[in-house]
């Protein structure tokens, strides 16, 4: 049984399993493995000395020695807890590798196998099943000190053979003490399943398994958990904004429980009474409840005042060794029969008082939590009162606020201003569209005057270009011209003092000589004539020059007219400008003024429609709240009914009581009775 070897222990002294106070692998067949986890492997065993089946969870001791606290608590609490929805753990041993942890089989796999086998859950499974870990939860956290368990998902989740759930793995789990109301900062569990308050690192309760409740739902309705994303940050992100979407083939009852239980703000959570107080969570029951109830009020109806002769079995009767009995002999033991029946009868009966007070407790508990919504629903309703009152004085002010602005506060008379004020400004603005065209038609015929009179200035730069060069040509010839007609001049002069002498010489000469002295004159008149032709373009000249001054003249005129022009042209423009300027800023300060009340409108609007919704709101709180009203009264009722029961159980209690003690009083004396007869019967045998 016990191994030759005794490693060292690191945990406590176990618990007996079957009656071995300390065991060892040798003493178990390990068949099956059942799966692999992050510190080892499960595996199915079986005792060879009580031959039962468990599940082994073996641990490597070098992957959790940094953890070693953490797990020696995950063993503490799971001794310590034992729930029909919880893998219970019967005990442990080590050697010097490995732990072993011997804990109930559940041999129907993982909630998360089923899960993606099926995909989804219908309601009604989904109904049953969350029923089941929330039970577990509940004992979980009605500990003292309470258990958080920090890591409820499908995967911990395992299926027993009657196909109950039951949760395992509290390797995260740990005890959060109420009364003091430290909370715990440590981030730990399955991503997806994480919590607001954890991821924000501000402390968390055992309202961290509630929001995993919430989360379980979700997925074995839909397949997937609320807030998945493709990265651990968006996730994160997802988590904090806590925006939920639903399918549409969810029904509404189950929208409403998810979305109360996933809440923000844990102080505002669905506790896990208000879960249990849930339509959806009742929905799938309400039905096998009332079928048990009216059962068991049917059998307290039928419990009998007077108690019943039994049957007296014939193996009582063929138990005496004495076969001629007398008469007397067989109705004390039908007497006897009798009594024993009745006493189980009574015990019956008091289990059933039990049964129907406890009932009563729980609906005295429900009447009272229905009393306490029906204050909260009268508050909601007062608070809603005052916020109409204010809303209507708020409403009030702001017509007396219209009446002193001159604005009329009918909304339908504000609607026909603003509708006219709307018209006016498209008047307005299809008048400054009108403007604006025209000043853009201006502007473009500026800019063609512009360019035209540029290329006005291009040509008379290029004439001023070209006169400037004809008047150096001019200048150049004239130069010429003079320096050649003083050469003629001199050779005039010269020929003219020649041709003097020559007459002279000639009146001094002989014929000859007055022959060349006559073609000396010739050519004279010949060059005479030319130098006239020199003195032509000498004019010529002086006349071009003139015509140079009076296109220069012109052309200054005309630079004088284009920049006159131009400043009236620059003039009109700036004046347009400034009409337009003129006109956007009045068109911006009526479309500022339409955009006020239109904003008035609209918050006019919705302080209506609010106060609207609120009134609604208020009608339907006072709805809720006489509903309220009758299923009080109607629990009142029960309630009385159950009194009156109770009292009548009291009185047939009280009637048994008696019967009992009349009953045990006979006894005694047929007792004594018997004890005579039988030192009779005695004594009749020694004779």
């Amino acid at each position: 049984m016990s191994a030759k070897k005794n490693p060292k222990k690191l945990l406590f002294q176990a618990p007996p399993l079957d009656g071995e106070k300390e065991t060892c692998k040798k003493d178990y067949t390990f068949e099956t493995k059942l799966g692999d986890g992050a510190f080892g492997q499960v595996w199915k065993i079986i005792h060879n000395k009580s031959n039962k089946s468990y599940a082994c969870k073996q641990v490597a001791k070098e992957r959790v020695t940094s953890m070693f606290e953490q797990f020696r608590r995950e063993v503490l609490i799971m001794y310590e807890i034992t729930h029909p929805n919880i893998i219970k753990l019967f005990h442990h041993f080590e050697d010097d590798k490995y732990f072993y942890l011997v804990m109930e089989i559940a041999e129907g796999g993982s909630l998360f196998q089923k899960l993606t086998i099926d995909k989804t859950f219908i309601e009604k499974q989904a109904n049953e099943y969350f029923k089941e870990i929330l039970d577990a939860v509940d004992y979980l956290h009605k500990r003292t000190p309470v258990i958080i368990h920090r890591d409820i998902k499908p995967e911990n989740i395992l299926i027993g053979d009657q196909g109950h759930l039951k949760l395992t793995d509290f390797g995260w789990s740990n005890y959060y003490f109420s009364e003091q109301g430290t909370p715990r900062y440590t981030i730990c569990g399955t991503f997806e399943y994480l919590s607001p308050e954890m991821v924000k690192e501000t402390g968390h309760t055992n309202a961290v398994d509630i929001w995993c409740l919430g989360i379980l739902l979700y997925e074995m309705l839909c397949g997937y958990t609320p807030f998945k994303a493709a990265g651990r940050d968006s996730l994160m992100e997802n988590i904090t904004k806590g925006k939920l979407k639903f399918p549409s083939t969810m029904s509404p009852l189950v929208k409403n429980l998810i979305t109360k239980i996933l809440e923000k703000n844990p102080v505002k959570r669905l506790s896990i009474e208000k879960i249990k107080q849930h339509e959806w969570y009742k929905m799938y029951t309400n039905c096998s409840i009332g079928k048990g109830r009216s059962e068991k009020n049917s059998l307290i109806r039928q419990s009998p005042t007077k108690p019943l002769l039994p049957v007296v079995p014939n193996s009582v009767i063929d138990s005496n060794k004495e076969v001629n009995l007398n008469s007397f002999r067989k109705s004390i033991l039908i007497i006897k029969n009798e009594l024993i029946s009745r006493i189980e009868v009574m015990k019956e009966l008091r289990e059933k008082i039990k049964d129907s007070t406890i009932k009563i407790k729980d609906e005295e508990a429900t009447v009272k939590v229905i009393e306490q919504e029906i204050l909260e629903k009268k508050k909601e309703a007062a608070e809603l009162e005052l916020n109409h009152k204010v809303l209507y004085e708020k409403f009030a002010d702001s017509t007396r606020v219209l009446e002193k602005l001159g604005v009329s506060h009918n909304l339908e008379e504000m609607k026909v201003n603003i509708s006219m004020k709307k018209i006016e400004i498209e008047k307005k603005i299809l008048e400054i569209d009108e403007k604006y065209e025209t000043i853009q038609s201006m502007a473009v015929k500026i800019n063609e005057l512009d360019d035209n009179i540029i290329d006005k200035t291009r040509y008379f730069d290029n004439l001023k270009n070209y006169f400037a060069k004809l008047k150096s040509k001019g200048s150049t010839l004239h130069n010429t011209r003079k320096s050649q007609i003083s050469d003629l001049q001199a050779s005039y002069e010269c020929l003219k003092s020649q041709i003097i002498e020559h007459e002279k010489q000639i009146e001094e000469l002989e014929t000859p000589e007055n022959k060349a002295a006559r073609g000396l004159m010739i050519f004279v008149k010949t060059n005479k004539n030319k130098i006239i032709e020199n003195t032509l373009i000498e004019d010529k000249l002086d006349f071009l020059d003139e015509q140079i001054c009076i296109k220069e003249v012109e052309l200054e005129r005309i630079k004088i007219e284009y920049l006159d022009q131009k400043k009236a042209l620059m003039r009109i423009i700036r004046y347009d400008k400034e009409k337009i300027l003129k006109k956007k800023s009045d068109l911006d300060f009526l479309m500022n003024k339409m955009r006020n009340a239109m904003s008035f409108k609209e918050t006019l609007e919705e302080q209506l429609s609010n106060s609207r919704n609120l009134e609604i709101k208020y009608k339907l709180e006072i709805f809720d709240i006489q509903a309220a009203r009758e299923k009080a009264k109607a629990l009142k009722v029960k309630l009385n009914t159950l009194n009156s029961r109770i009292n009548k159980a009291k009185i047939v209690k009280a009637r048994m009581r008696n019967n009992m003690n009349e009953r045990a009083g006979n006894i005694e004396d047929i007792e004594m009775e018997l004890g005579m007869l039988k030192a009779e019967i005695l004594m009749i045998d020694d004779i």
